[in-house]
């Protein structure tokens, strides 16, 4: 971003109309990027909850993995899809946004998309863990 300088070395009026309204609307983006975290992140706790009261204990999700580990415990897989999305949440609130059009955008649409995709993964989970907990049960 090109200031005019006025004499006296100042930025112009226009430049800092552009300063605080990018400001402005950096301070938007973050605003909405908690609020939907937040409601991610709510919805992820309640579908834990309700998933570690209704399926039985010694229920085991299936898992094809490495060093011969073919399934994983209820508390593992409901719990972890909330602990990744708050650990990027903050991630992304520690990382300066940086000036400019394309970065505003950017950040809506991660904002956006990361907490849709965490709250499918944990729905298609919680889905599989009734199943399973339903039918062995």
């Amino acid at each position: 971003m090109s200031h005019s300088l006025e004499s006296g070395g100042a930025p112009s009026e226009v430049a800092e109309k552009q300063i605080t309204a990018d400001a402005r609307s950096a301070k938007k983006a973050a605003l909405i990027r908690d609020v939907l975290y937040a409601l991610a992140l709510l919805i992820c706790v309640g579908l834990t909850v309700y998933v570690l009261q209704n399926v039985p204990s010694g229920t085991r999700l299936p898992f094809s993995g490495r060093r011969g580990v073919d399934e994983i415990s209820v508390p593992y897989a409901m719990i972890m899809p909330s602990v990744v999305m708050v650990l990027i949440w903050w991630i992304g609130k520690r990382r300066p946004l940086r000036p400019g059009k394309a970065a505003l955008i950017r950040k809506y649409v991660f904002s956006t998309l990361i907490p849709l995709v965490v709250v499918a993964g944990q729905l298609e989970t919680a889905r599989k863990l009734i199943d399973i907990g339903a039918l062995g049960g």
